[in-house]
Protein backbone atom coordinates (compact mmCIF):
# COMPACT_ATOMS: atom_id res chain seq x y z
CA UNK A 1 0.00 0.00 0.00
CA UNK A 2 1.20 3.63 -0.75
CA UNK A 3 1.93 6.21 1.93
CA UNK A 4 1.00 10.02 2.02
CA UNK A 5 3.26 12.15 3.79
CA UNK A 6 2.47 15.64 4.49
CA UNK A 7 5.19 18.17 5.89
CA UNK A 8 6.59 21.61 6.29
CA UNK A 9 9.70 23.20 4.63
CA UNK A 10 11.72 26.31 4.36
CA UNK A 11 15.15 26.92 3.24
CA UNK A 12 17.75 29.86 1.75
CA UNK A 13 18.85 30.55 -1.19
CA UNK A 14 20.05 33.18 -3.96
CA UNK A 15 19.31 33.89 -7.72
CA UNK A 16 20.98 34.99 -11.19
CA UNK A 17 19.54 36.11 -14.34
CA UNK A 18 20.76 36.34 -17.52
CA UNK A 19 19.72 39.67 -19.56
CA UNK A 20 19.52 40.49 -23.75
CA UNK A 21 22.18 42.43 -23.96
CA UNK A 22 24.40 40.73 -21.53
CA UNK A 23 24.92 42.75 -18.79
CA UNK A 24 26.89 42.32 -15.39
CA UNK A 25 24.77 39.96 -13.81
CA UNK A 26 26.07 39.24 -10.08
CA UNK A 27 24.97 35.90 -7.75
CA UNK A 28 22.38 37.82 -5.30
CA UNK A 29 21.93 35.89 -1.85
CA UNK A 30 19.84 36.29 0.91
CA UNK A 31 16.56 34.71 -0.58
CA UNK A 32 14.13 32.90 1.60
CA UNK A 33 10.94 30.06 0.52
CA UNK A 34 9.05 28.07 3.20
CA UNK A 35 5.58 25.95 1.99
CA UNK A 36 4.35 22.61 3.26
CA UNK A 37 5.05 19.47 0.89
CA UNK A 38 2.99 16.27 0.02
CA UNK A 39 4.43 13.20 -0.97
CA UNK A 40 3.18 10.05 -2.07
CA UNK A 41 5.32 7.27 -1.74
CA UNK A 42 3.98 3.54 -3.61
CA UNK A 43 4.97 0.46 -3.04
CA UNK A 44 6.98 0.26 -6.29
CA UNK A 45 10.72 0.54 -5.04
CA UNK A 46 13.28 3.36 -6.44
CA UNK A 47 10.71 4.86 -8.63
CA UNK A 48 7.39 5.34 -6.85
CA UNK A 49 7.38 8.74 -5.32
CA UNK A 50 5.33 11.96 -6.43
CA UNK A 51 6.15 15.19 -4.36
CA UNK A 52 4.23 18.55 -5.10
CA UNK A 53 5.49 21.35 -3.03
CA UNK A 54 3.28 24.79 -2.68
CA UNK A 55 6.04 27.81 -1.67
CA UNK A 56 6.31 31.39 -0.69
CA UNK A 57 9.53 32.11 -2.17
CA UNK A 58 11.83 35.16 -3.22
CA UNK A 59 13.62 35.02 -6.75
CA UNK A 60 15.40 37.42 -7.48
CA UNK A 61 18.64 39.08 -9.62
CA UNK A 62 21.87 41.67 -9.14
CA UNK A 63 23.22 43.24 -11.72
CA UNK A 64 26.08 46.23 -11.89
CA UNK A 65 24.76 49.09 -12.53
CA UNK A 66 28.41 50.94 -14.46
CA UNK A 67 31.77 50.04 -15.93
CA UNK A 68 33.69 50.41 -12.30
CA UNK A 69 31.16 47.46 -10.84
CA UNK A 70 31.10 49.47 -7.63
CA UNK A 71 27.18 50.33 -7.41
CA UNK A 72 24.30 47.40 -8.42
CA UNK A 73 20.67 47.33 -8.73
CA UNK A 74 18.93 44.62 -6.83
CA UNK A 75 15.09 42.65 -7.42
CA UNK A 76 14.00 40.60 -5.60
CA UNK A 77 10.17 38.99 -6.58
CA UNK A 78 8.08 37.10 -4.03
CA UNK A 79 6.09 34.43 -5.61
CA UNK A 80 4.22 31.32 -4.89
CA UNK A 81 5.78 28.66 -6.40
CA UNK A 82 4.41 25.19 -7.08
CA UNK A 83 6.95 22.19 -8.25
CA UNK A 84 5.63 18.85 -9.17
CA UNK A 85 8.20 16.25 -8.80
CA UNK A 86 9.42 12.75 -9.62
CA UNK A 87 11.51 11.64 -6.40
CA UNK A 88 13.61 8.75 -7.09
CA UNK A 89 14.92 7.35 -3.64
CA UNK A 90 17.89 5.03 -2.52
CA UNK A 91 17.21 3.35 0.89
CA UNK A 92 20.48 3.45 2.99
CA UNK A 93 21.69 2.52 6.75
CA UNK A 94 18.79 -0.46 6.95
CA UNK A 95 16.36 1.83 5.77
CA UNK A 96 16.82 4.38 8.38
CA UNK A 97 17.73 7.04 5.54
CA UNK A 98 17.86 7.73 2.38
CA UNK A 99 18.99 9.45 -0.94
CA UNK A 100 17.21 11.24 -3.22
CA UNK A 101 16.59 12.92 -6.31
CA UNK A 102 13.81 15.50 -7.23
CA UNK A 103 13.36 16.31 -11.17
CA UNK A 104 10.44 18.10 -12.32
CA UNK A 105 8.20 21.22 -13.32
CA UNK A 106 7.01 23.95 -11.61
CA UNK A 107 4.73 27.36 -12.09
CA UNK A 108 4.83 30.59 -9.80
CA UNK A 109 2.53 33.13 -9.35
CA UNK A 110 4.51 36.58 -8.96
CA UNK A 111 3.04 38.06 -6.25
CA UNK A 112 5.08 41.34 -5.97
CA UNK A 113 8.34 42.68 -6.26
CA UNK A 114 11.15 45.37 -4.45
CA UNK A 115 14.48 46.89 -5.63
CA UNK A 116 17.30 48.34 -3.85
CA UNK A 117 20.37 50.55 -5.32
CA UNK A 118 23.12 49.61 -3.30
CA UNK A 119 26.61 50.75 -3.24
CA UNK A 120 29.80 48.63 -2.11
CA UNK A 121 31.27 51.40 -0.15
CA UNK A 122 28.02 53.35 1.19
CA UNK A 123 25.51 50.09 1.63
CA UNK A 124 21.87 50.44 0.69
CA UNK A 125 20.97 53.65 -1.02
CA UNK A 126 17.87 53.51 -1.90
CA UNK A 127 15.25 50.99 -1.71
CA UNK A 128 11.58 50.84 -2.27
CA UNK A 129 8.42 48.61 -3.85
CA UNK A 130 8.50 47.81 -7.48
CA UNK A 131 5.30 48.77 -8.89
CA UNK A 132 4.41 45.11 -11.27
CA UNK A 133 2.06 46.65 -14.43
CA UNK A 134 0.34 44.04 -16.22
CA UNK A 135 1.80 45.60 -19.65
CA UNK A 136 5.40 45.34 -18.58
CA UNK A 137 5.65 42.54 -16.24
CA UNK A 138 4.80 38.61 -16.42
CA UNK A 139 3.22 37.54 -13.13
CA UNK A 140 3.19 34.10 -14.40
CA UNK A 141 6.47 31.98 -14.46
CA UNK A 142 7.52 28.15 -15.06
CA UNK A 143 10.27 26.06 -15.54
CA UNK A 144 12.35 23.19 -14.41
CA UNK A 145 13.31 22.16 -11.06
CA UNK A 146 16.08 19.29 -9.83
CA UNK A 147 17.03 18.71 -6.38
CA UNK A 148 19.38 15.66 -4.96
CA UNK A 149 19.41 15.44 -0.50
CA UNK A 150 19.28 13.17 1.99
CA UNK A 151 16.46 11.54 4.26
CA UNK A 152 16.43 10.29 7.97
CA UNK A 153 13.69 9.06 9.46
CA UNK A 154 13.25 9.45 13.01
CA UNK A 155 9.76 7.46 14.05
CA UNK A 156 7.10 8.06 12.20
CA UNK A 157 9.20 11.77 10.88
CA UNK A 158 11.67 12.46 8.27
CA UNK A 159 13.87 15.11 8.21
CA UNK A 160 15.63 16.46 4.81
CA UNK A 161 18.31 18.48 3.67
CA UNK A 162 18.33 19.46 0.16
CA UNK A 163 19.87 21.87 -2.79
CA UNK A 164 17.68 22.70 -5.65
CA UNK A 165 18.37 24.17 -8.77
CA UNK A 166 15.56 26.29 -10.43
CA UNK A 167 15.53 26.93 -14.17
CA UNK A 168 13.07 29.88 -15.19
CA UNK A 169 12.02 29.50 -18.95
CA UNK A 170 9.41 32.42 -18.47
CA UNK A 171 10.96 36.46 -18.86
CA UNK A 172 10.07 38.57 -15.53
CA UNK A 173 9.71 41.69 -18.49
CA UNK A 174 7.07 40.51 -21.19
CA UNK A 175 8.90 42.87 -23.82
CA UNK A 176 12.06 44.12 -22.82
CA UNK A 177 12.67 46.11 -26.08
CA UNK A 178 10.12 48.24 -25.24
CA UNK A 179 10.72 49.04 -21.79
Amino acid sequence: SGQHYVGVRGGFGGGMSRFEPVLDDRFFSGLTSWGVSWKYRSDVKYVGVIQLDVLYAGQGFQRAENQFADTSYRRTVNSIMMPFMWHPHFQMFKGRSEFFLNLGVYACYNLNSSYEWVSDRNGVFESGDYEMIDIRDNRMGYGLVAGAGLGVYMGRFEFTVEARYWFGYSDILKNHTKY
